[in-house]
């Protein structure tokens, strides 16, 4: 494991700097793929008859449950 130098006020920033930006990048990937799906589906709603609609958002829904959910399992201490 590496470790820095708590006395060197320089690599204490790169680190900060570093993590900033991973992070960055890490959130900027979902965002990119939730940016893609929701303009292909903002193109395409005038095309879709009321059936598809429907589908498409009750799809959208599920996704976002289920993706909660995931979420509050992973966040929770499982005994």
């Amino acid at each position: 494991m590496f470790s820095i130098s708590l006395a060197n006020p320089l690599e204490v920033l790169l680190g900060v700097v570093f993590v900033i930006i991973a992070v960055l990048v890490f959130f900027g990937t979902f965002g990119v793929g939730v940016a893609y799906v929701f303009s292909n589906i903002k193109e395409r709603w005038h095309e879709y008859t009321s059936k598809k609609k429907l589908q498409v958002v009750s799809n959208t829904a599920v996704f976002i449950v289920i993706l909660s959910v995931l979420i509050a399992l992973s966040a929770t201490k499982l005994r």
